[in-house]
């Protein structure tokens, strides 16, 4: 049993080393890149669906090990955040003005839990899928 933690911890902390050399070789490159291109391109539909992919793989670890629901939430969509508002700027392939980051982060938790109901859902606690079944509804209501 204790080989078996010790390997689901080796696979966090491998997840977690790339993603964070993602991040950080990212922060290193993405000031020079943007400054010679003078704009940000725009993220795309498809860039977005990698960067919250990579985020519910990374939920669905880190609640395999444990890590409480708030914790990685946090922590899964932390590299999403920081390439939409670092490497693209802000900005949205179909969206004229640049996302707000606050309403983008809270989108991407909504997109987190939602996915990782599809993909991990015995890590999902009954009471964040109450409060997302809610939220949902409550968006279908307001796009009728």
């Amino acid at each position: 049993m204790s080989q078996l933690k010790n390997s689901k911890r080796f696979v966090w902390l491998t997840a977690a080393s790339l993603q964070a050399s993602v991040v950080l070789g990212g922060a290193v490159m993405v000031p020079s890149a943007v400054a010679q291109s003078k704009a940000a391109s725009p993220v795309t539909k498809s860039e977005l669906l990698t960067y919250s992919s990579m985020s519910v793989v990374t939920f669905c670890e880190a609640r395999s090990l444990d890590v409480e629901f708030v914790k990685a939430v946090r922590v899964s969509i932390a590299a999403e955040v920081f390439t939409v508002f670092q490497k693209h700027g802000g900005k949205a392939a179909e969206l004229k003005t640049p996302l707000d980051e606050k309403q983008f982060i809270a989108s991407s938790q909504f997109r987190l839990v939602g996915n990782a109901l599809r993909a991990c859902p015995k890590f999902v606690p009954a009471e964040q899928k109450k409060k997302f079944d809610t939220m949902l509804e409550q968006i279908k209501k307001n796009n009728q």
